[in-house]
């Protein structure tokens, strides 16, 4: 009988010591058909996430890998992860460059906040690997011996050519005496952000685009015209402070992030032009598209809106986003309402174009 007890005790130990061996072990993101898996906050699908990280992001277990969740350490930041998505073997990874495009240097911070302890920082130009991306929108980065979290709106995903030298100016812009922003993109490419700063700020290469700032009416108008195979140039408008915001854009490219809440207007000629609305937007979003491409992503936690198609000439629209239904491929038109539609998205305009609505699931709004 003592034999027996003994023996049983020692199993149990081994068994103890194998689960405390699991917790604390290093693991890597597997993603299997997906190049990034969800960070939630709580051990189930339903919850919030709290960003995506890519296949080949090692995580520090806390709790058993062979339970279906596992909490983990992602850099500063704990959350869950299924364990269908973690291995301790070999895998490719599939975490992409990115590219420093601010003016000056950026910094490198422990944790993804402004009063995180500062660890480092970046010249523009540098290229760093994105390791994943938070839903307070900064990125989890690697470089050299470097770890780190940056602001996303400072970092471009791709990496430059070698031979390539991009050399950047900041214009601020005063909007005290306008109420209405309209930018005009042409031949070029730009990314538009909400800012917290009072002034409207432009970031570009004044070798490859022109800037033209004019006030007509209260209205700020501001111009772009460039090549559409440069690196794309920073807008950051003030979020709190425009009436209405216009975005058009003529053969070339442009995004509106979200984290504006106000009327918005996009339109395009022959470009491709995309649009974000976060969470809680209730303003209002105005489409009008000829031969364009758009895709208008929806936050995961945007669950109150109404989309209306007066008509689709020459057109198509897929309808991808959580609780829209499909569009047929005959329609002539297209409205829906999810929640009670209190923000509206109206396509005032669609002729030969093409135009997606799609579930996000991080907030991709620029801000820190």
């Amino acid at each position: 009988m003592k034999r027996f007890s003994l023996l049983l005790l020692t199993l149990l130990a081994l068994v103890c010591l194998s689960r405390a061996s699991a917790d604390g072990a290093a693991m890597t993101i597997d993603g299997l058909d997906a190049d990034r898996v969800h960070l939630r906050s709580a051990p189930s699908t339903d919850a919030p996430s709290l960003g995506l990280y890519f296949t080949g992001t090692e995580v520090e277990c806390l709790t058993d890998p062979s339970m279906p969740w596992v909490q983990v350490n992602i850099g500063a930041e704990s959350g869950y992860i299924k364990s269908d998505y973690l291995t301790a073997g070999q895998v490719t990874p599939r975490t992409p460059f990115g590219t420093v495009t601010s003016s000056g240097r950026v910094n490198l911070r422990q944790s993804p906040s402004l009063q995180a302890a500062l660890i480092g920082s970046f010249d523009p130009g540098t290229v760093v690997t994105i390791l994943g991306e938070t839903v307070t929108n900064w990125y989890y980065v690697s470089s050299g011996s470097q770890t780190g979290y940056v602001m996303a709106r400072y970092v471009e995903l791709g990496q430059p050519a070698a031979t390539t030298t991009v050399g950047r100016t900041s214009v601020r812009l005063d909007p005290a005496d306008s109420i209405f922003s309209s930018v005009l993109v042409t031949g070029c490419s730009v990314l538009i952000y909400p800012t917290d700063d009072c002034a409207a700020i432009c970031e570009y290469d004044p070798n490859a685009f022109t800037l033209d700032v004019s006030v007509a009416r209260g209205e700020h108008i501001i111009a772009l015209e460039g090549k559409a195979d440069t690196s794309p140039a920073l807008l950051y408008l003030p979020r709190n402070h425009y009436q209405r915001i216009s975005l058009y854009a003529t053969n070339g490219s442009a995004w509106l992030s979200g984290g504006f809440n106000t009327v918005l207007g996009v339109y395009g000629t022959n470009s491709q032009v995309d649009a974000t609305l976060s969470g809680g937007f209730s303003g209002e979003l105005y489409l009008s598209l000829m031969d364009s491409e758009c895709i208008v992503s929806l936050s995961e936690t945007l669950t109150d809106y109404a989309v209306t198609i007066d008509s689709l000439q020459d057109s198509s629209v897929l309808a991808n986003a959580a609780g829209m239904p499909a569009c047929p491929p005959d329609a002539a038109s297209y409205a829906c309402a999810v929640g009670s539609g209190a923000a509206p998205i109206s396509v005032t305009h669609l002729s030969g174009s093409y135009l997606e609505f799609l579930t996000v699931a991080a907030k991709f709004t620029g801000e820190p």
